[in-house]
C-alpha cells in the first residue's frame, strides 16, 4: 500500500524513499529516549507569564516566548499609565519619543548599526515587503524557491511591475548553491536586487550571504530577511554584507506586532504605507510597547546566542528519539554544523499525515509545526519542503524548533507522545 492510500496517520510506512537523505540512525543505547517523570510539568517555556501552559513548546519558530527583560518593561509602562503618542508635543508623547527612541538605540546596538537607519515596522513580513517592494524598481530580481512567503509575495510583486526574475539554485539540504547561482547572477540584467533569509525558518540552514554577495555585482542591492537570525547568529555580519535587513519582534524575545527595517545609509527607498512618521519612509503611530520590547530583547541577544548552542545536544536527542519513535524517518537540512544552527530538525515521516499529525501531538501536550506557520494555517504543505523534495514529501514533514528554555525533559516527553501515536498508528 502507498502513502498516497492511505489517510491520516493510520499507517506507517516502514521504507523510505532513499535519494540523498537517509534514514535518521537510531543509537545503540539508550535505545528509547529518557522518559519524563510521572505528572511532570513541561520546561519548555519558563516565562513566568506563561509556566503554567501544559504544553511542550517546540514551536519556537513560529513564535518564541518574550523574554523576562521584554515583559518587565512593558509592565512598567504599563503600570505608568502608558499615556503618549510618540508624535505628540506635550510632555507624555515627548516620553514616549524618549522611550521609542532609547529602543531604537538598544535594537540598533544589537544589529551593530546607526540608530537612525532603523524604521520601526509591525514586523518582518512588513520590513520585508518595504525593504524589497519600496527598493527602487530593479531590472532583475533573484530569489529562491524555498523562501518563506514574507519574501516571495514581495519578490512576486516586483517581477510583475517588469523585473527579470532570476530563481536561485539551492542544493537539498537547504543552502543556496552560490557556484551554480554565479553564472545566472553574471547574465541578469542590471540592477540586480537579491532576496534571501539569514537563516532558513524550516531548516535552520545558515546561508551563505558573503560568498553570495561576492557573485553580485556593484550596484547590486541586497536584501536580507533576518526574522529566524535575531539572537541566534551576530547580526553585525549580516548587516556588513546587505544594504537592507528584516527583523522580527516576536522571533528574538519580543512580541508580535513590532520588527525594524534596517537601510543601509544612502540607499534610496520608497514608503509603501504614507505618514510623516519614521522619516516618512512608514506611516502610522509607531507601536510603542512592541518596540520597547523588541530593545529590551535586543540587549540580551549576545547572551541568547550563546543559550542556542546549548540546544545542539537536545536537537540530536530528539533526531534519536524519532528515529526510535517512527522508523524509517528522514531528517532534513544541513549535515555540517557550520552550516546550520542546531536548533531545528524537519523530519519526514513516512506513511504520515503531518497536519493530522500536529493535531494528534497537540493532544498529547507537544506544539509542533508542519512548516511555516502561515503555510500551517492554511493546511497546505511547505512550499520550502515541496520545491526541495516533492509535495508527497512536504505532507509527510514535521518542525520542531526548540529555544532558550527548552529543556531534556521536554525532549522526553516529545519523543514519549511521538512513540504513543506510532503504536496506535501501528495497531
Amino acid at each position: 500500500m502507498t502513502t498516497d492510500e492511505v489517510p491520516g496517520v493510520n499507517v506507517v510506512a516502514l521504507d523510505c524513499d532513499g535519494g540523498h537523505d537517509a534514514p535518521m540512525e537510531s543509537p545503540p543505547t539508550p535505545t528509547q529516549p529518557p522518559q519524563p517523570s510521572p505528572r511532570a510539568a513541561p520546561s519548555g517555556i519558563h516565562n513566568p507569564a506563561v509556566a503554567a501552559a501544559p504544553f511542550v513548546y517546540l514551536d519556537h519558530n513560529a513564535s518564541a516566548p518574550p523574554c523576562a527583560a521584554a515583559l518587565s518593561v512593558i509592565a512598567e509602562w504599563v503600570r505608568g499609565g502608558a499615556l503618549g503618542n510618540p508624535s505628540s508635543r506635550h510632555w507624555p508623547g515627548q516620553r514616549a519619543r524618549a522611550s521609542l527612541e532609547r529602543a531604537r538605540d538598544q535594537v540598533a546596538a544589537g544589529m551593530g548599526v546607526r540608530a537612525e537607519d532603523l524604521i520601526w515596522t509591525s514586523g518582518a513580513t512588513e520590513a520585508d515587503d518595504l525593504g524589497i517592494a519600496g527598493a527602487p524598481q530593479p531590472a532583475a530580481i533573484a530569489w529562491a524557491a524555498i523562501e518563506h512567503p514574507a519574501i516571495a509575495g514581495p519578490c512576486r510583486a516586483v517581477r510583475d511591475r517588469g523585473a527579470v526574475a532570476i530563481m536561485l539554485p539551492t542544493r537539498d539540504d537547504g543552502r543556496l548553491d552560490v557556484e551554480r547561482a554565479q553564472p545566472l547572477l553574471a547574465a541578469a540584467p542590471r540592477p540586480l536586487l537579491c532576496v534571501v533569509a539569514a537563516v532558513h525558518h524550516e531548516l535552520g540552514t545558515v546561508q551563505p550571504l558573503a560568498a553570495l554577495r561576492a557573485a553580485m555585482a556593484p550596484g547590486d542591492r541586497m536584501h536580507v530577511d533576518a526574522a529566524q537570525a535575531a539572537g541566534r547568529i551576530a547580526l553585525a555580519a549580516v548587516c556588513g554584507i546587505a544594504d537592507s535587513v528584516a527583523i522580527s519582534g516576536h522571533k528574538c524575545g519580543g512580541v508580535a506586532g513590532a520588527g525594524a527595517l534596517w537601510l543601509r545609509p544612502g540607499q534610496p527607498l520608497r514608503a509603501r504605507v504614507e505618514g510623516a512618521q519614521e522619516r516618512g519612509l512608514r506611516g502610522g503611530t509607531e507601536n510603542l510597547l512592541g518596540a520597547l520590547a523588541l530593545g529590551a530583547a535586543a540587549t540580551e541577544w549576545s547572551q541568547r546566542a550563546a543559550a542556542h548552542a546549548d540546544l545542539r545536544p537536545l536537537r540530536d536527542a530528539l533526531r534519536r528519539g524519532v528515529a526510535d519513535a517512527w522508523p524509517g524517518a528522514l531528517r532534513q537540512g544541513p549535515r555540517d554544523p557550520a552550516e546550520e544552527t542546531g536548533h531545528v530538525l524537519s523530519v519526514a515521516l513516512p506513511g504520515a499525515d503531518a497536519q493530522a499529525l500536529v493535531e494528534a501531538l497537540d493532544v498529547e501536550g507537544v506544539a509542533v509545526s508542519a512548516g511555516a506557520a502561515c503555510s500551517s494555517g492554511s493546511g497546505q504543505p511547505s512550499p520550502a519542503i515541496a520545491a526541495l523534495h516533492g509535495e508527497a514529501r512536504a505532507r509527510q514533514t514535521l518542525r520542531f524548533s526548540l529555544g532558550v528554555g527548552t529543556g531534556p525533559d521536554d525532549i522526553a516527553a516529545a519523543c514519549a507522545a511521538l512513540s504513543r501515536i506510532a503504536a496506535r498508528a501501528r495497531r
